[in-house]
Formats: C-alpha cells, structure tokens, sequence
C-alpha cells in the first residue's frame, strides 16, 4: 500500500526517474536558447520543473475523472490501469506503480482536514506568534482584516492528491490562500511574462509583479530569504532584489529577501 501523505511526491520521483534531468542536453533547443540567454542551467531546469508538473497534473486529474461513484475498487483499478496501458507509454514493469500512486493520489484528493486539525494548526499559529507561511504578512487573528483572516492551506494541493494532514498543511492568510489555488509553485507561473523594464522606483513596479508572479520568485526560494534561510512565517513580509543589478527584473535575475536583507531597492507593500 502506498502512503497517501506521500502519493504525489513519489508520483513525481517516478516521472524524474522515467525522464531524468539532463543539464548538458546542450543540442536540444532549450539548451541552445540557454547558451544565447547565459542562463543554460537555469532555463533548463524551469523548463523540466514545468513539464514534470504539467504530467504529475494530468495524471492525477486523468485519475479523478476516471473514477465513478459507483465504482468498488476492482473496477476502478482495472479501468485506471486499461487507459495508462492504452493512452501512454510507460514501460510495462512501470504500470502497477502508477496505478497505486494514482490511487493513492485519488484517495487523498477527497478528504479534507478535519475541524480539529485547522483549530489545532491555527491555535498553534497565534501562540507562536507565526505569520502568513507564503507572503510573511501579520495573521489577522480578531478578524479586523478578513484578507489576512488564518486559513489551513495545502502545501500540495488537495486537488492534487495532496494528504490533508499535518505534515502538507501550513497557515497563510486568506488573500494568499485564495490566490495561490491549486498551483504548486513556480512550474505552475507563466515564466516568459516575468519579466520588466519597469523600475523599481516606479509607481507601477507592483503591478509589473502581481501575485502570481511574486507567489513564482518566493516559491522558487521555498517562501524562505534566500540569503540566510529565514522562513515568512517566522522572518514577516518577504521581499525582492535582483542578483545582478546590471540586469533587469526577471525571473533568473531575482532574490527572495527577508526584511534584514532586503535592499532599499524594492520591497512589497
């Protein structure tokens, strides 16, 4: 039996084993736009991250559609594993594997924390003083400001087989948790469009960077300052500057700061 609260994550091992990261595929067309950008690597790897994430999200999703109500767990099985073997091509010692991590998958995705569980985490939250996991923004705990209201949100989200337990839940504040959905991080941001000639002394910066945008950068630096470690929950509101201040704004060229790093070139009301 595969553990729910893993699911996803081995699901994703599985598809890096069975496609693995090639950083010197030079001759492909991502490495050799990569050599032009100076920036090989790094695109490659965004690049990976993306498709990795676009066939965990079909499969899972595939997974859900395919299962019926009515079904008891025989059927469903032997429905799941018809349409692997007859619309991809995994190896075939490779099918049982993804039909049980797909289930697995599927199992998680309809279960929801318990009262218990969201009361326990949000106590927790308050009486170690712990902000918003994803921006680092103060909880409201009175409920004067519901966009900063607690709320339990998915680490890897429900939708997507992730475990409605401890261990896959942090507490951000409601504006993030509605924002965020069920993205998974960076590979889920349209990358091409992260990018300005907007200065950061400029009125419209924040617009050049909405959410989305700043959930990528932050997501890339596990929402932590990328200079010392410090997390949002623990550091307060997280912050950019670029690596290369020789470079414009874009994704490669962009630090995830805390407020004791953060330079005086830009910082998110």
């Amino acid at each position: 039996m595969v553990d729910e609260d893993d699911a996803p994550f081995l699901l994703r091992e599985e598809l890096e084993r069975l496609v693995p990261f090639e950083s010197s595929a030079r001759s492909s067309f991502v490495g050799r736009l990569g050599d032009l950008l100076d920036c090989p690597d790094d695109l490659a790897r965004i690049v990976y991250d993306q498709l990795i994430t676009y066939a965990t999200r079909r499969l899972v999703l595939t997974a859900r559609w395919l299962r019926r109500p009515e079904d008891d767990p025989a059927a469903y099985t032997v429905r799941l594993r018809t349409f692997i073997r007859s619309q991809y091509r995994p190896p075939h010692s490779k099918v049982d594997s993804l039909v049980s991590l797909l289930q697995a998958c599927v199992a998680a995705s309809s279960r929801r924390p318990s009262d218990a569980t969201r009361n326990a985490l949000v106590k927790e939250a308050r009486a170690r003083g712990l902000r918003c996991y994803l921006c680092g923004c103060d909880l409201s705990h009175d409920g004067q400001d519901a966009r900063r209201a607690p709320t339990v949100d998915h680490v890897w989200p429900s939708a997507l087989g992730g475990a409605s337990m401890p261990t896959n839940l942090r507490v951000s504040c409601k504006a993030c948790n509605d924002a965020k959905n069920d993205s998974v991080g960076h590979a889920d941001c349209a990358f091409p469009r992260l990018s300005t000639h907007v200065s950061q002394s400029d009125g419209s910066f924040s617009n050049a960077l909405p959410w989305t945008f700043r959930f990528a950068i932050w997501s890339r630096a596990h929402f932590a300052c990328t200079l010392c470690g410090a997390s949002a929950s623990e550091a307060g509101p997280l912050g950019v500057s670029r690596t290369e201040r020789s470079d414009n704004w874009h994704l490669l060229n962009i630090l995830t700061t805390c407020g004791r790093h953060r330079t005086p070139e830009f910082q998110f009301p």
